[in-house]
């Protein structure tokens, strides 16, 4: 948006400066014309940010806040009219010299108010344009603003160190698992039909049922201890391994009142 409306302010005010008598070289024009455009730039923001948190900078138990506000008002209407004077003046001095020419020939003049005033309603337009869009892009609490603005950079800083760091181990671990996998495929492919391959399945099958059946078991039974120490009122310490370093031997410490929702797992331990 600042691009568009700054380029339509060079187009429309470049012609005027660079004509002007009082603008003497390609470089003063562009000079001036970056800088009209920085003023309708800075004054559609200070006044589009200000109209967006009226509520926000007039709240009458927080006097901090206007001086803020008001100040931020001032400043866009001020930058507005510095802008607009310069057009205005550039303007005059650019029509003045056919107004004078047209009158030693007898000819109609340009009408110099509307000549000045045409100039000076474009750019009025491109603020009131700048002011529409500050409004529809900006949230009407500043502060919400600064922190949502800053929480987006820092998500995107997660994304980034995720995907290097993170995301290049779980790839890396995906594609273990499925070598692994593949491989456990193809030993499981060339053990079918041989000999003794049917009364392996049938032991496996055996082994996991005698499996879920100790598992059931030891639930009853935990469940009922469970409810036996609610009962009883008495503080009890219980802990569990740490899964993912069963080796280890280390454990954590687990609320009786938790020891229901523990899950039950067999494993072999050398």
């Amino acid at each position: 948006m600042h691009v568009v409306i700054f380029l339509v302010e060079a187009l429309m005010n470049f012609e005027s400066l660079r004509q002007s008598p009082i603008i003497r070289s390609d470089l003063m024009a562009a000079a001036s014309m970056i800088g009209i455009g920085l003023f309708i730039l800075g004054a559609y923001h200070f006044v589009g940010t200000f109209i967006k948190g009226f509520y926000y900078y007039t709240q009458p138990a927080n006097r901090m806040r206007a001086l803020e506000g008001w100040p931020r008002f001032g400043l866009g209407v001020l930058a507005l009219l510095i802008a607009l004077g310069i057009v205005a003046t550039a303007r005059y001095y650019y029509i003045l010299p056919e107004i004078i020419v047209a009158t030693e020939l007898g000819l109609p003049p340009p009408n110099l108010f509307v000549a000045v005033g045409s100039l000076i309603l474009g750019n009025v337009g491109c603020f009131v344009v700048g002011v529409i869009g500050t409004f529809a892009l900006n949230d009407s609490n500043p502060e919400y603003q600064k922190v949502a603005i800053k929480r987006e950079k820092l998500m995107k800083k997660y994304d980034s160190l995720y995907k290097r760091e993170v995301g290049r181990e779980l790839r890396v671990a995906d594609d273990r698992f499925t070598q692994e996998r593949d491989a456990a495929e193809g030993r499981r492919s060339q053990m079918i039909g041989k000999p003794g391959y049917d009364v392996f399945q049938r032991e496996a099958a055996r082994l996991l049922a005698t499996d879920e059946k100790v598992v059931a078991v030891l639930r009853t039974y935990r469940d009922a201890l469970a409810q036996q120490i609610r009962n009883a009122g008495t503080r009890t310490r219980f802990y569990k391994p740490e899964f993912e370093n069963v080796i280890s031997g280390q454990k954590i410490e687990v609320p009786s009142a938790e020891l229901s929702t523990l899950p039950l797992r067999l494993y072999l331990r050398g």
